[in-house]
């Protein structure tokens, strides 16, 4: 049974901060969950009307915002719901307005200008156009993904991030995909993360509607939300406002969705294996390969017009086969035999070459030996290099999901709530024994987010969110719990009761691939709370490379040129 991690890399908390917006409505940034409607109420002849109420209509909640357009005829309706809506205008001596099919999206503001007609109330003018896809309303650079989107593009192991590369500028960054550490890449076979507009991946902040969801450490995503649960998101590349500038490359902006009038739901679950999946080259037989994702929404009303619910789940049960290529010593060089090379031995005390290429088994270290002959795999494989070949599986559980509520209090105010967690068990083998180096991981991550709005007549609103982040990782080697280290003689090797020193020492002998593994006994913890107003995936063959490092030992030296394998001794 696995122990849990004792060493902790990073406890990390951000203190609890506290930021209250009271703004004016002239002019009104979109906020970051929210849109704005906003525009100028004019006459037939093109002069400001004032005083005029303009209601917008969520069309699935049928909850509805106003505000009055001032003595230049502009209004602006902020702090809305990412839908579609509707606009009436009445207003004594001008004809009904109505428009429908308005677009309001995630932190963007919709210009919407109303040209009223002189006549009686009683008729009505419905426009039909379109709203103009010029933004004139800021200067930010961006792109919004739409859940239509979302929902029908193809994307292998359905990760949101991948749309990322939709906004000009992005770019995937290929090192950074599914590992040990990073849960919200679980299952991922390409990169998750981007590099935008040159700037570092770590320079990209992400948002769960409206609060943090970074790991502060290595800059991972903390919480992913199934695909159907997304409602969009926005990619700001440049120019973002002021609530977004604590980041260097893009600020991607995302939200989950909301119940409306009517009860929705959705069940899925996909499917994959290694029926019609090639072997790899090097191995003798077809890696295994088996994946389902499963899970299912539903949100609807709690009281028509005024509450609402929304939850998901999301399941994957991934068994990941891989080709792992090593370069082992053969049986001979384990016996401090080296005829198979071509290299001239030479004793670093004589400077002269050990005769037929042979060290003699009193100058070999004791701790090498048993390295060599105990540690090391022996060869399955003909030839020096690449001699071992094994395939094995990666296996993964995941659980996550997410809970959302919204209650209209009146017409001026609103709150929402929201939850979601994600925990996963990640369990890579090490090849050949124990000791040849893997990491496992236990993750469990929180993210949660609690807002309330408020228009205070028609020129201010309020908007107050409090948000609670949590990343936790519990990583361990397959060795975690064994004191090898003193079991081969190293002095000070495994420490008592330091757990995280357990396991053996990296040995990295020039041309042999390394032991040990740099998760053993390690914990990242990040956690940040706020309160505010206003890894490419295991790929199928993982060949593990000689490590650049010269040979450590006091019984053999290679002759000048190409250096001969050596047997190792401890670091």
């Amino acid at each position: 049974m696995r122990q849990e991690r004792a060493r902790t890399w990073m406890g990390r908390v951000s203190g609890l901060g506290l930021a209250v917006g009271l703004a004016l409505a002239v002019p009104v940034a979109a906020q970051t969950i929210r849109g704005t409607i906003t525009g100028t109420v004019t006459d037939s002849t093109g002069a400001a009307v004032p005083g005029v109420t303009v209601t917008v209509t969520h069309t699935a909640t049928g909850i509805g915002s106003s505000a009055v357009s001032g003595g230049d005829g502009f209004y602006t309706i902020p702090l809305l719901s990412p839908g579609t809506y509707q606009a009436t205008v009445e207003q004594s001596g001008f004809k009904k307005y109505l428009r429908s099919g308005i677009a309001v999206q995630i932190a963007q503001t919709t210009r919407l200008d109303i040209p009223l007609q002189v006549g009686n109330m009683a008729e009505a003018v419905e426009v039909v156009a379109e709203v103009p896809l010029v933004r004139s309303t800021t200067a930010e650079l961006g792109q919004v993904i739409e859940m239509k989107q979302i929902q029908a593009l193809p994307l292998n192991g359905r990760f949101f991030q991948h749309l990322i590369t939709m906004t000009p500028g992005a770019m995937p960054v290929y090192s950074r995909g599914d590992s040990a550490e990073n849960a919200s890449a679980g299952g991922a076979r390409i990169a998750t993360a981007h590099t935008v507009n040159g700037m570092p991946w770590s320079g990209n902040n992400y948002l769960l509607d409206g609060v943090v969801n970074n790991e502060m450490q290595n800059a991972y995503i903390n919480i992913t939300p199934p695909l159907e649960a997304i409602q969009e998101f926005k990619v700001q590349t440049n120019n973002p406002t002021a609530e977004f500038g604590v980041f260097g490359g893009a600020a991607v902006n995302l939200t989950i969705r909301s119940g409306t009038n009517e009860f929705h739901g959705s069940v899925f679950n996909y499917l994959r294996d290694d029926a019609i999946n090639s072997k790899n080259y090097f191995a003798a037989v077809k890696a295994p390969y088996n994946s389902n994702q499963f899970g299912g929404t539903f949100g609807g009303p709690i009281i028509k017009n005024k509450a609402f619910f929304f939850g998901d789940y999301q399941g994957l049960r991934l068994d990941q086969g891989r080709t792992v290529i090593l370069t082992v010593p053969t049986a001979l060089m384990r016996q401090g035999i080296f005829t198979e090379v071509s290299n001239v031995i030479y004793d670093p005390l004589s400077g002269q070459p050990f005769p037929g290429n042979v060290i003699p088994s009193n100058r070999i270290n004791p701790i090498s030996r048993v390295i060599a002959n105990e540690v090391y795999p022996l060869p399955n494989q003909a030839g020096l290099a690449n001699n071992y070949i094994e395939n094995n599986v990666v296996k993964q559980t995941l659980n996550a999901g997410d809970a959302k509520v919204d209650y209209r209090i009146n017409d001026r105010a609103s709150i929402f709530a929201r939850f979601s967690m994600a925990k996963r068990h990640y369990d890579e083998p090490a090849p050949g024994n124990i000791f040849m180096g893997a990491n496992n991981a236990d993750n469990t991550n929180h993210n949660a987010v609690l807002g309330y709005t408020q228009t205070l007549g028609s020129s201010r609103f309020f908007e107050f969110r409090a948000g609670y982040n949590r990343y936790w990782t519990h990583q361990y080697a397959e060795d975690f719990g064994i004191n090898k280290n003193n079991d081969l003689g190293i002095p000070n090797g495994n420490i008592a009761g330091h757990p995280e020193t357990t396991g053996i020492a990296s040995f990295r002998p020039a041309g042999f691939s390394s032991t040990g593994s740099s998760g053993t006994g390690a914990t990242t913890t990040s956690r940040s709370e706020r309160t505010r107003a206003s890894s490419a995936a295991p790929s199928p063959t993982r060949r593990r490379s000689p490590r650049a490092a010269s040979p450590s030992t006091a019984t053999t030296r290679a002759a000048p040129g190409p250096r001969a394998p050596a047997i190792p001794s401890p670091p």
